[in-house]
């Protein structure tokens, strides 16, 4: 489902929304890109309040559908839905490290501690669907449990696909330099994660067995580069070789206000639109002004 050497866009809470993965299409028609990750019980559920619930994925390409939680059935429930609402693959998030996820919740980060409930869920989420299924995690819970070659391991026996692999620990959060581990005996591809900016940074996991990287399209990983010029240099590929130099059209951003526009109506739009330009290319380079009309 994927070629070798390829660049995913992550997954990203509050940023990967339908209207912000119309955006990449424009110069990425045929990358992979997670969406933001989903609750099982609020898909299940249907709850009205979450707009990604009713998301339809027919058009838009290669795209997987993130779910989170610690129900098995219900995992394997949203699944089905997700396939049926056209996504390319399904995959699992193992690694959110939020509170509210990975402690309260117990899912994400969690199924690190817990690597039999972790086997339960990938197995029944492959079994409920006919569509690829992949996991994003991290190197473990902490750096006394590094364990991440544990879970790939009983992932491939369950039937998962490929998985990402984020090159920090469940402690680290966000802080400090990703590691990324030599993969090269992997049972399964292994795309990384965290810190990917540059074609270098491709390039350097490239030698470390990775099967592709997964770049973080927010500000505060430098994916966003240049602002203020005609365009934005974003990493892409040509030839099978990674080279920093895809156009990112500042006029796309007019394209990502009308598809705001038409799923959040008046104030609700514009604050969307502020939260994700803010978080992606900064606010200071905001084109609108705060309390103009969209």
């Amino acid at each position: 489902m994927f070629s070798d050497n390829q660049i995913f866009a992550a997954p990203l809470a509050g940023i990967t929304d339908r209207p912000f993965r119309r955006v990449i299409r424009e110069f990425s028609p045929n990358a992979p890109i997670v969406t933001e990750m989903i609750s099982c019980h609020s898909l299940v559920g249907a709850h009205k309040n979450c707009l990604r619930n009713f998301d339809n994925y027919a058009d838009e390409g290669n795209i997987g559908a993130q779910i989170f939680g610690a129900d098995v059935g219900l995992m394997a429930d949203a699944a089905r839905i997700l396939a049926d609402a056209g996504a390319k693959w399904i995959d699992i998030n193992m690694g959110c490290p939020v509170p509210k996820v990975a402690t309260r919740a117990g899912a994400g980060a969690h199924l690190m501690r817990d690597h039999a409930l972790a086997g339960k869920i990938m197995r029944a989420v492959v079994r409920a669907v006919d569509i690829p299924v992949s996991i994003k995690t991290r190197l473990g819970w902490d750096d006394d449990n590094r364990d991440w070659r544990d879970l790939i391991d009983i992932a491939a026996d369950a039937g998962v696909r490929f998985a990402a692999l984020h090159g920090r620990t469940r402690a680290q959060l966000y802080l400090g330099n990703a590691v990324h581990p030599d993969v090269s005996d992997a049972p399964i591809p292994i795309i990384a994660n965290g810190d990917i900016k540059t074609a270098d940074d491709v390039n350097a996991v490239q030698k470390l067995g990775y099967a592709g990287a997964m770049e973080e399209l927010h500000r505060r990983n430098g994916a966003f580069v240049d602002i203020g010029g005609a365009s934005t240099e974003v990493v892409s590929f040509e030839e099978g070789r990674p080279v920093a130099a895809a156009s990112f059209p500042m006029g796309s951003l007019s394209l990502y206000k009308k598809c705001v526009k038409k799923i959040l109506p008046g104030e609700g739009s514009l604050r969307r639109l502020r939260k994700t330009i803010g978080q992606t290319i900064g606010e200071e380079d905001f084109p609108f002004a705060p309390h103009s009309s969209l």
